[in-house]
């Protein structure tokens, strides 16, 4: 009976540190949070890709959408007192990034749209009769968010512009990129788009990236990436599998410009080469919240008081947009698109580097 007693004590301390190695494999929580399942990536980890690929911040909103026909995590980021929307698989590739169309004016964060994007794309296809969605992003049209959507049908892609509050369609149109043929959707990009960002910045010169998404451009895939650098904004394209530049152009949309969209060679949209010395040496910091050339549905907080003032002075119905750029000598100015009973109106405010308001002006 004691030899039995001996044996099964052995066999009890024999097997306590293998229960404990097995213990210690299982890792960190952290680590756990990167495991795949059969749906792809989790939320935790799709937000720390998104905070990643901004360069910081953290994550305010993540919700399960869908995004050029995949499931996909929609990651909201804050990040500098501006928020991000980023669009990651459900492998952790980013899809898109880029300056979100609502901008946060205080403490809180906007509210999310009316109508879901996977909404907008089944009113997509509707509108144009059929085919599948294969890109599904945020923007503006007309004054009011839309959700910019493309899709394919009988071999031709339509650009559909859909109102995120009311579900209407704001526009529909023949994209001016179509297919050069058919075949299955395309296979991960070899860069990815914080890479793609790079290249771009670089090709430029310098700057930021302020939006990165897929498209096709020479009949191959690539990044369409906006720069915003000495306060020009840049449109690159960035092939998918090579990262060579297929096109860089100056932007149709400048800061404080109604430059057209007409259609030009590269060479034309080339920005002109000017000495060092003819750029402002003293270009003004963009206010808290604010990028130069960017159109903002809501003004800054410190700003709406100036806003409010003059919709009152023309008798205006209701903001439609206001969008900041630099002056020389530290100033800034804020464009104020103001909705009137018949048509719109602008009134330009004019700022120091302090922020003190120097004048003011209304156009037609």
């Amino acid at each position: 009976m004691n030899r039995l007693l001996v044996i099964l004590a052995a066999a009890a301390l024999t097997a306590a540190p293998a229960a404990a190695a097995a213990t210690h494999v299982a890792g960190p929580p952290a680590t756990a949070a990167r495991l795949t399942s059969a749906a792809g990536i989790s939320a935790a980890a799709a937000g720390q890709d998104a905070v990643a690929a901004v360069g910081g911040g953290v994550v305010s909103h993540t919700s399960s959408d869908t995004y050029q026909g995949q499931p996909i995590w929609d990651v909201h980021v804050l990040y500098n007192s501006q928020s991000w929307d980023v669009k990651v698989s459900m492998s952790g590739t980013i899809l898109l990034k880029r300056l979100a169309s609502e901008q946060p004016s205080g403490s809180t964060t906007p509210s999310a749209p009316a109508i879901s994007a996977s909404q907008a794309d089944a009113i997509a296809v509707k509108a144009v009769g059929g085919g599948t969605v294969t890109h599904t992003s945020t923007d503006h049209a007309a004054g009011v968010p839309v959700y910019d959507i493309h899709v394919t049908y009988q071999n031709q892609v339509w650009d559909v512009k859909v109102n995120q509050a009311t579900g209407a369609v704001v526009q529909k149109k023949l994209s001016s990129e179509q297919p050069s043929g058919s075949g299955t959707p395309p296979s991960a990009p070899a860069i990815s788009a914080s890479q793609a960002d790079a290249i771009a910045v670089k090709a430029v010169g310098g700057g930021t990236a302020t939006h990165t998404s897929t498209d096709h451009a020479a009949g191959v895939p690539v990044y369409d990436i906006h720069v915003i650098y000495q306060n020009q904004v840049w449109d690159v394209k960035v092939n998918q599998a090579t990262g060579a530049v297929v096109q860089k152009k100056l932007s149709s949309e400048q800061p404080g410009s109604s430059q057209g969209s007409g259609q030009s060679s590269d060479h034309s949209k080339e920005a002109p080469q000017k000495p060092e010395s003819s750029q402002h040496a003293t270009a003004s910091t963009p206010p808290a919240g604010v990028v130069f050339g960017q159109k903002m549905t809501t003004p800054p907080a410190a700003y709406s008081a100036y806003v409010s003032a003059a919709i009152a002075k023309v008798s205006g119905v209701s903001l439609k947009w206001v969008k900041f750029q630099s002056k020389s000598h530290g100033d800034f100015q804020m464009n104020i698109k103001i909705h009137l009973a018949h048509g719109t109106t602008k009134v330009i405010d004019v700022f120091s580097a302090s922020g003190q308001l120097l004048r003011q002006k209304i156009s037609g």
